[in-house]
């Protein structure tokens, strides 16, 4: 196909039928595209997932007309795996979108994409169960110190800032304990 078919045929593409617009379309800023990026999305979802994968953000160069501000207009938070394979994604719409499609993601503020959260949970679990598992691990001695003597669990450790409680230790532990009373 030459060049000037293809411009030609990319702008004058049509996605969403006038008749079929959605009611959401004012919380939705890419509702004329959603269609296609449902379709997207669901041959992301039929990929296998790998044991490792990374979460990320893909800036999306974009020159067109954009109907919100920010400074690069188009981010996408990818779910991918080692080789590149994009298994989820969500286009981000601002901060006050994302709050409203999940008012409890807190932290990586992600919104709407629940299987990333599920996802660091299970990495994080792992995590913890590897460093468990190998005693050769400069953490494994602290939490087998930190392990209670009336059942499996593990004590969180102490934490005098906001920011030590919330990281990797403090909340792989809570991870690691919620875990223990699910399996019981």
């Amino acid at each position: 196909m030459r060049r000037d078919r293809f411009f030609n045929l990319r702008s004058h593409l049509k996605v969403v039928i006038d008749d079929h617009v959605p009611e959401d379309r004012k919380s939705d800023k890419f509702w004329k595209v959603r269609p296609f990026m449902n379709r997207v999305l669901k041959g992301c979802h039929t990929q296998v997932r790998p044991e490792s994968v990374s979460i990320d953000e893909q800036m999306i160069p974009f020159t067109g007309a954009c109907p919100f501000r920010q400074y690069v207009p188009l981010k996408n938070f990818v779910l991918a795996s080692a080789g590149g394979v994009v298994l989820d994604f969500e286009v981000y719409q601002g901060s006050k979108s994302l709050a409203a499609q999940d008012p409890d993601a807190e932290g990586l503020g992600l919104g709407a994409l629940d299987s990333l959260t599920v996802v660091l949970e299970r990495r994080m679990l792992s995590k913890v169960q590897d460093i468990l598992d190998n005693d050769s691990h400069p953490l494994h001695e602290l939490l087998e110190r930190l392990r209670s003597s009336f059942s499996q669990r593990l004590l969180v450790p102490r934490c005098s800032t906001e920011r030590h409680k919330k990281s990797f230790l403090p909340v792989s532990i809570s991870l690691y304990n919620s875990s223990l009373n699910y399996k019981a």
